[in-house]
């Protein structure tokens, strides 16, 4: 059964229970969605484009691995990370449906027109993550919602 059957089923508003919950877990959100940057996939498990393979492009990703800010293994995809700005700004919040993720960084608005709005967000994986760490939580905040009934 799904959410919204279960909703109306049992006439409580599951939203409004698992709301408090995921603004709890606000920070775990944020670093799976910096994880998968890390290793060059957007929310849609796309992989994020590859550096050019100019010279000065090698350049670029040789200082970046010797300042330990760019994995080998997925070169040459683009990680979005340079000084950690970006990632230091991004931000999940819950809102009025779901929850929205985006970087508070002053370059983030060009990176996003550069590499697409993808770059914020879970794959399913990191998704499948989340859900199982708060389940439990929910369950039991819907039982404590049932027994108030």
């Amino acid at each position: 059964m799904d959410l919204v059957k279960f909703q109306r089923n049992c006439r409580i508003n599951s939203w409004h229970i698992l709301m408090p919950i995921i603004e709890k877990h606000l920070g775990f959100i944020e670093n799976l969605n910096k994880a998968q940057l890390l290793k060059g996939l957007t929310s849609d498990n796309s992989k994020t484009p590859s550096y050019s393979g100019s010279p000065a492009s090698e350049i670029y990703v040789d200082d970046k691995i010797e300042r330990g800010a760019y994995n080998q293994s997925i070169y040459p995809a683009v990680n979005l990370y340079n000084t950690g700005d970006f990632y230091r700004g991004i931000k999940a919040r819950v809102a009025t449906f779901g929850i929205e993720i985006e970087s508070f960084d002053p370059k983030a608005n060009e990176l996003e027109s550069k590499y697409g709005s993808n770059i914020y967000g879970l794959t399913d994986e990191s998704l499948e993550k989340f859900t199982n760490s708060i389940v439990d939580e929910f369950i039991e905040a819907i039982y404590k919602q049932l027994a108030k009934e």
